[in-house]
């Protein structure tokens, strides 16, 4: 009785550590990794979005040449969430770009753009209804090739 005890430990320490590989570091900005292993465990379309929102919803392109509708990128504290005054943004912030460190919101059905201070670059934001909408996508094509 004693040996299955042992072995289920080691099952779920083992799992449990499959998981925890799995967390993306980004992700650790905002959430702890506890939380984020249940949501991968209970909600993988979640998970999905929370991931696919620090690693593919932001990129960066050339400012236009047109008018365009567009707020000013900030830096915030991660800690307060209070933008830090006086940040000047360079083109090394936008390597491996994180959203969380900024003042980044998508919106509801359409994308956001930020200006990226003197850099140049427009921080294009895909909307939260493409995000989640190519999440589920994922996973119900993962959960298909199963």
């Amino acid at each position: 009785m004693k040996k299955i005890g042992v072995i289920l430990i080691m099952l779920a320490s083992i799992f449990t550590s499959g998981i925890s590989q799995n967390v993306n570091q980004k992700l650790l900005v905002k959430h702890d990794k506890m939380s984020l292993e249940k949501i991968q465990r209970e909600n993988p379309v979640e998970y999905e979005y929370l991931n696919m929102y620090v690693t593919e919803s932001c990129f960066f392109v050339e400012m236009p040449n047109k008018t365009i509708d567009y707020l000013e990128l900030k830096k915030i504290n991660v800690e307060t969430g209070e933008v830090i005054e006086g940040y000047v943004i360079t083109e090394r912030d936008l390597e491996n770009f994180n959203p969380y460190e900024w003042n980044v919101q998508p919106l509801p059905d359409r994308n956001s753009y930020y200006k990226a201070g003197n850099t140049g670059k427009l921080l294009i934001v895909s909307s939260d209804f493409d995000i989640r909408n190519e999440a589920g996508n994922r996973v119900r094509v993962r959960n298909f090739n199963k």
